[in-house]
């Protein structure tokens, strides 16, 4: 009788062990947003590219040092792959590489065997190319949202807002960039 009470409570406790693995790997969150590009190309899984795409990512995800809440790796030619990631201002480096983590394992899931993406979490984003990312400007992976609540006190988010794009105009004229225009 003892003996078959001690295989139930361990029956149970493998159950429980297993229903949280199965839970926690199950409830990675969707992107909000993510694009995949289809005019880019594609590699299929045994192609240099897909294991510079895979060496790119693991880095960015096991990198505990996410400076300021941006990283980005460029892999080497041929088959480049480049990544980047890059967390909201407020958000804590803690919670941030855990956000690029599941950004990592997502984006590969969203949108395989694409040459080029972009996917979206409220707190981080994650883009990866077969082209240089780094010093690009290029808008094409981008997504607008509005705020539509009303700010609490208008006249101080106004006066703070001014005091953040005034201070942003100095830096810019700092750097030579040409004036703009208040």
């Amino acid at each position: 009788m003892g003996r078959s009470n001690w295989s139930l409570k361990m029956l149970f406790i493998l159950s429980e062990t297993l229903l949280l693995i199965v839970t926690t790997t199950v409830s990675q969150p969707q992107f909000f947003h993510h694009k995949c590009s289809n005019n880019i190309g594609n590699y299929t899984n045994t192609s240099p590219f897909k294991k510079n795409l895979d060496t790119v990512l693991a880095s960015i995800s096991t990198n505990s040092q996410v400076d300021k809440g941006f990283y980005a790796i460029e892999g080497e030619e041929p088959n480049r792959a480049t990544a980047m990631a890059l967390c909201r201002g407020p958000v804590p480096p803690e919670n941030c590489t855990i956000c690029v983590k599941d950004a990592t394992r997502m984006i590969s899931q969203t949108c395989p065997n694409q040459k080029e993406a972009a996917g979206w979490y409220h707190d981080c984003q994650i883009l990866y190319s077969n082209k240089t990312i780094q010093g690009v400007g290029d808008t094409s992976a981008r997504i607008l949202y509005f705020n539509t609540g009303k700010a609490s006190d208008p006249i101080e988010f106004n006066q703070a807002l001014g005091e953040l794009l005034n201070g942003l105009r100095e830096k810019l004229n700092e750097k030579g960039t040409p004036t703009l225009k208040s």
